[in-house]
């Protein structure tokens, strides 16, 4: 399966992880966002939002930990830059 980027939304303890690459993602994140989620700095490449969330999760647990403020990408943390 191809990998896709992944970013997250958060509001209380809920996350939902959402691909870029999906036709309506743009709508779906605007939907969020009106509805108080908000936009997560991290992102990750992953096949589906199952997987997406299991990288999320293993990088939350600290085992590739960036507190610096940095946004990753991927299953190896990359800066991005903006």
């Amino acid at each position: 399966m191809k990998e896709t980027r992944y970013v997250f939304l958060t509001k209380d303890d809920v996350t939902v992880p959402q691909s870029l690459e999906d036709t309506d993602a743009g709508e779906i994140l605007i939907s969020l966002l009106r509805q108080g989620f908000t936009l997560s700095p991290y992102q990750v490449m992953a096949t589906d939002a199952k997987d997406a969330i299991a990288i999320s999760e293993f990088k939350k647990s600290g085992q590739l930990r960036q507190d610096n403020g940095l946004r990753w990408l991927g299953r190896n943390p990359t800066l991005i830059t903006s």
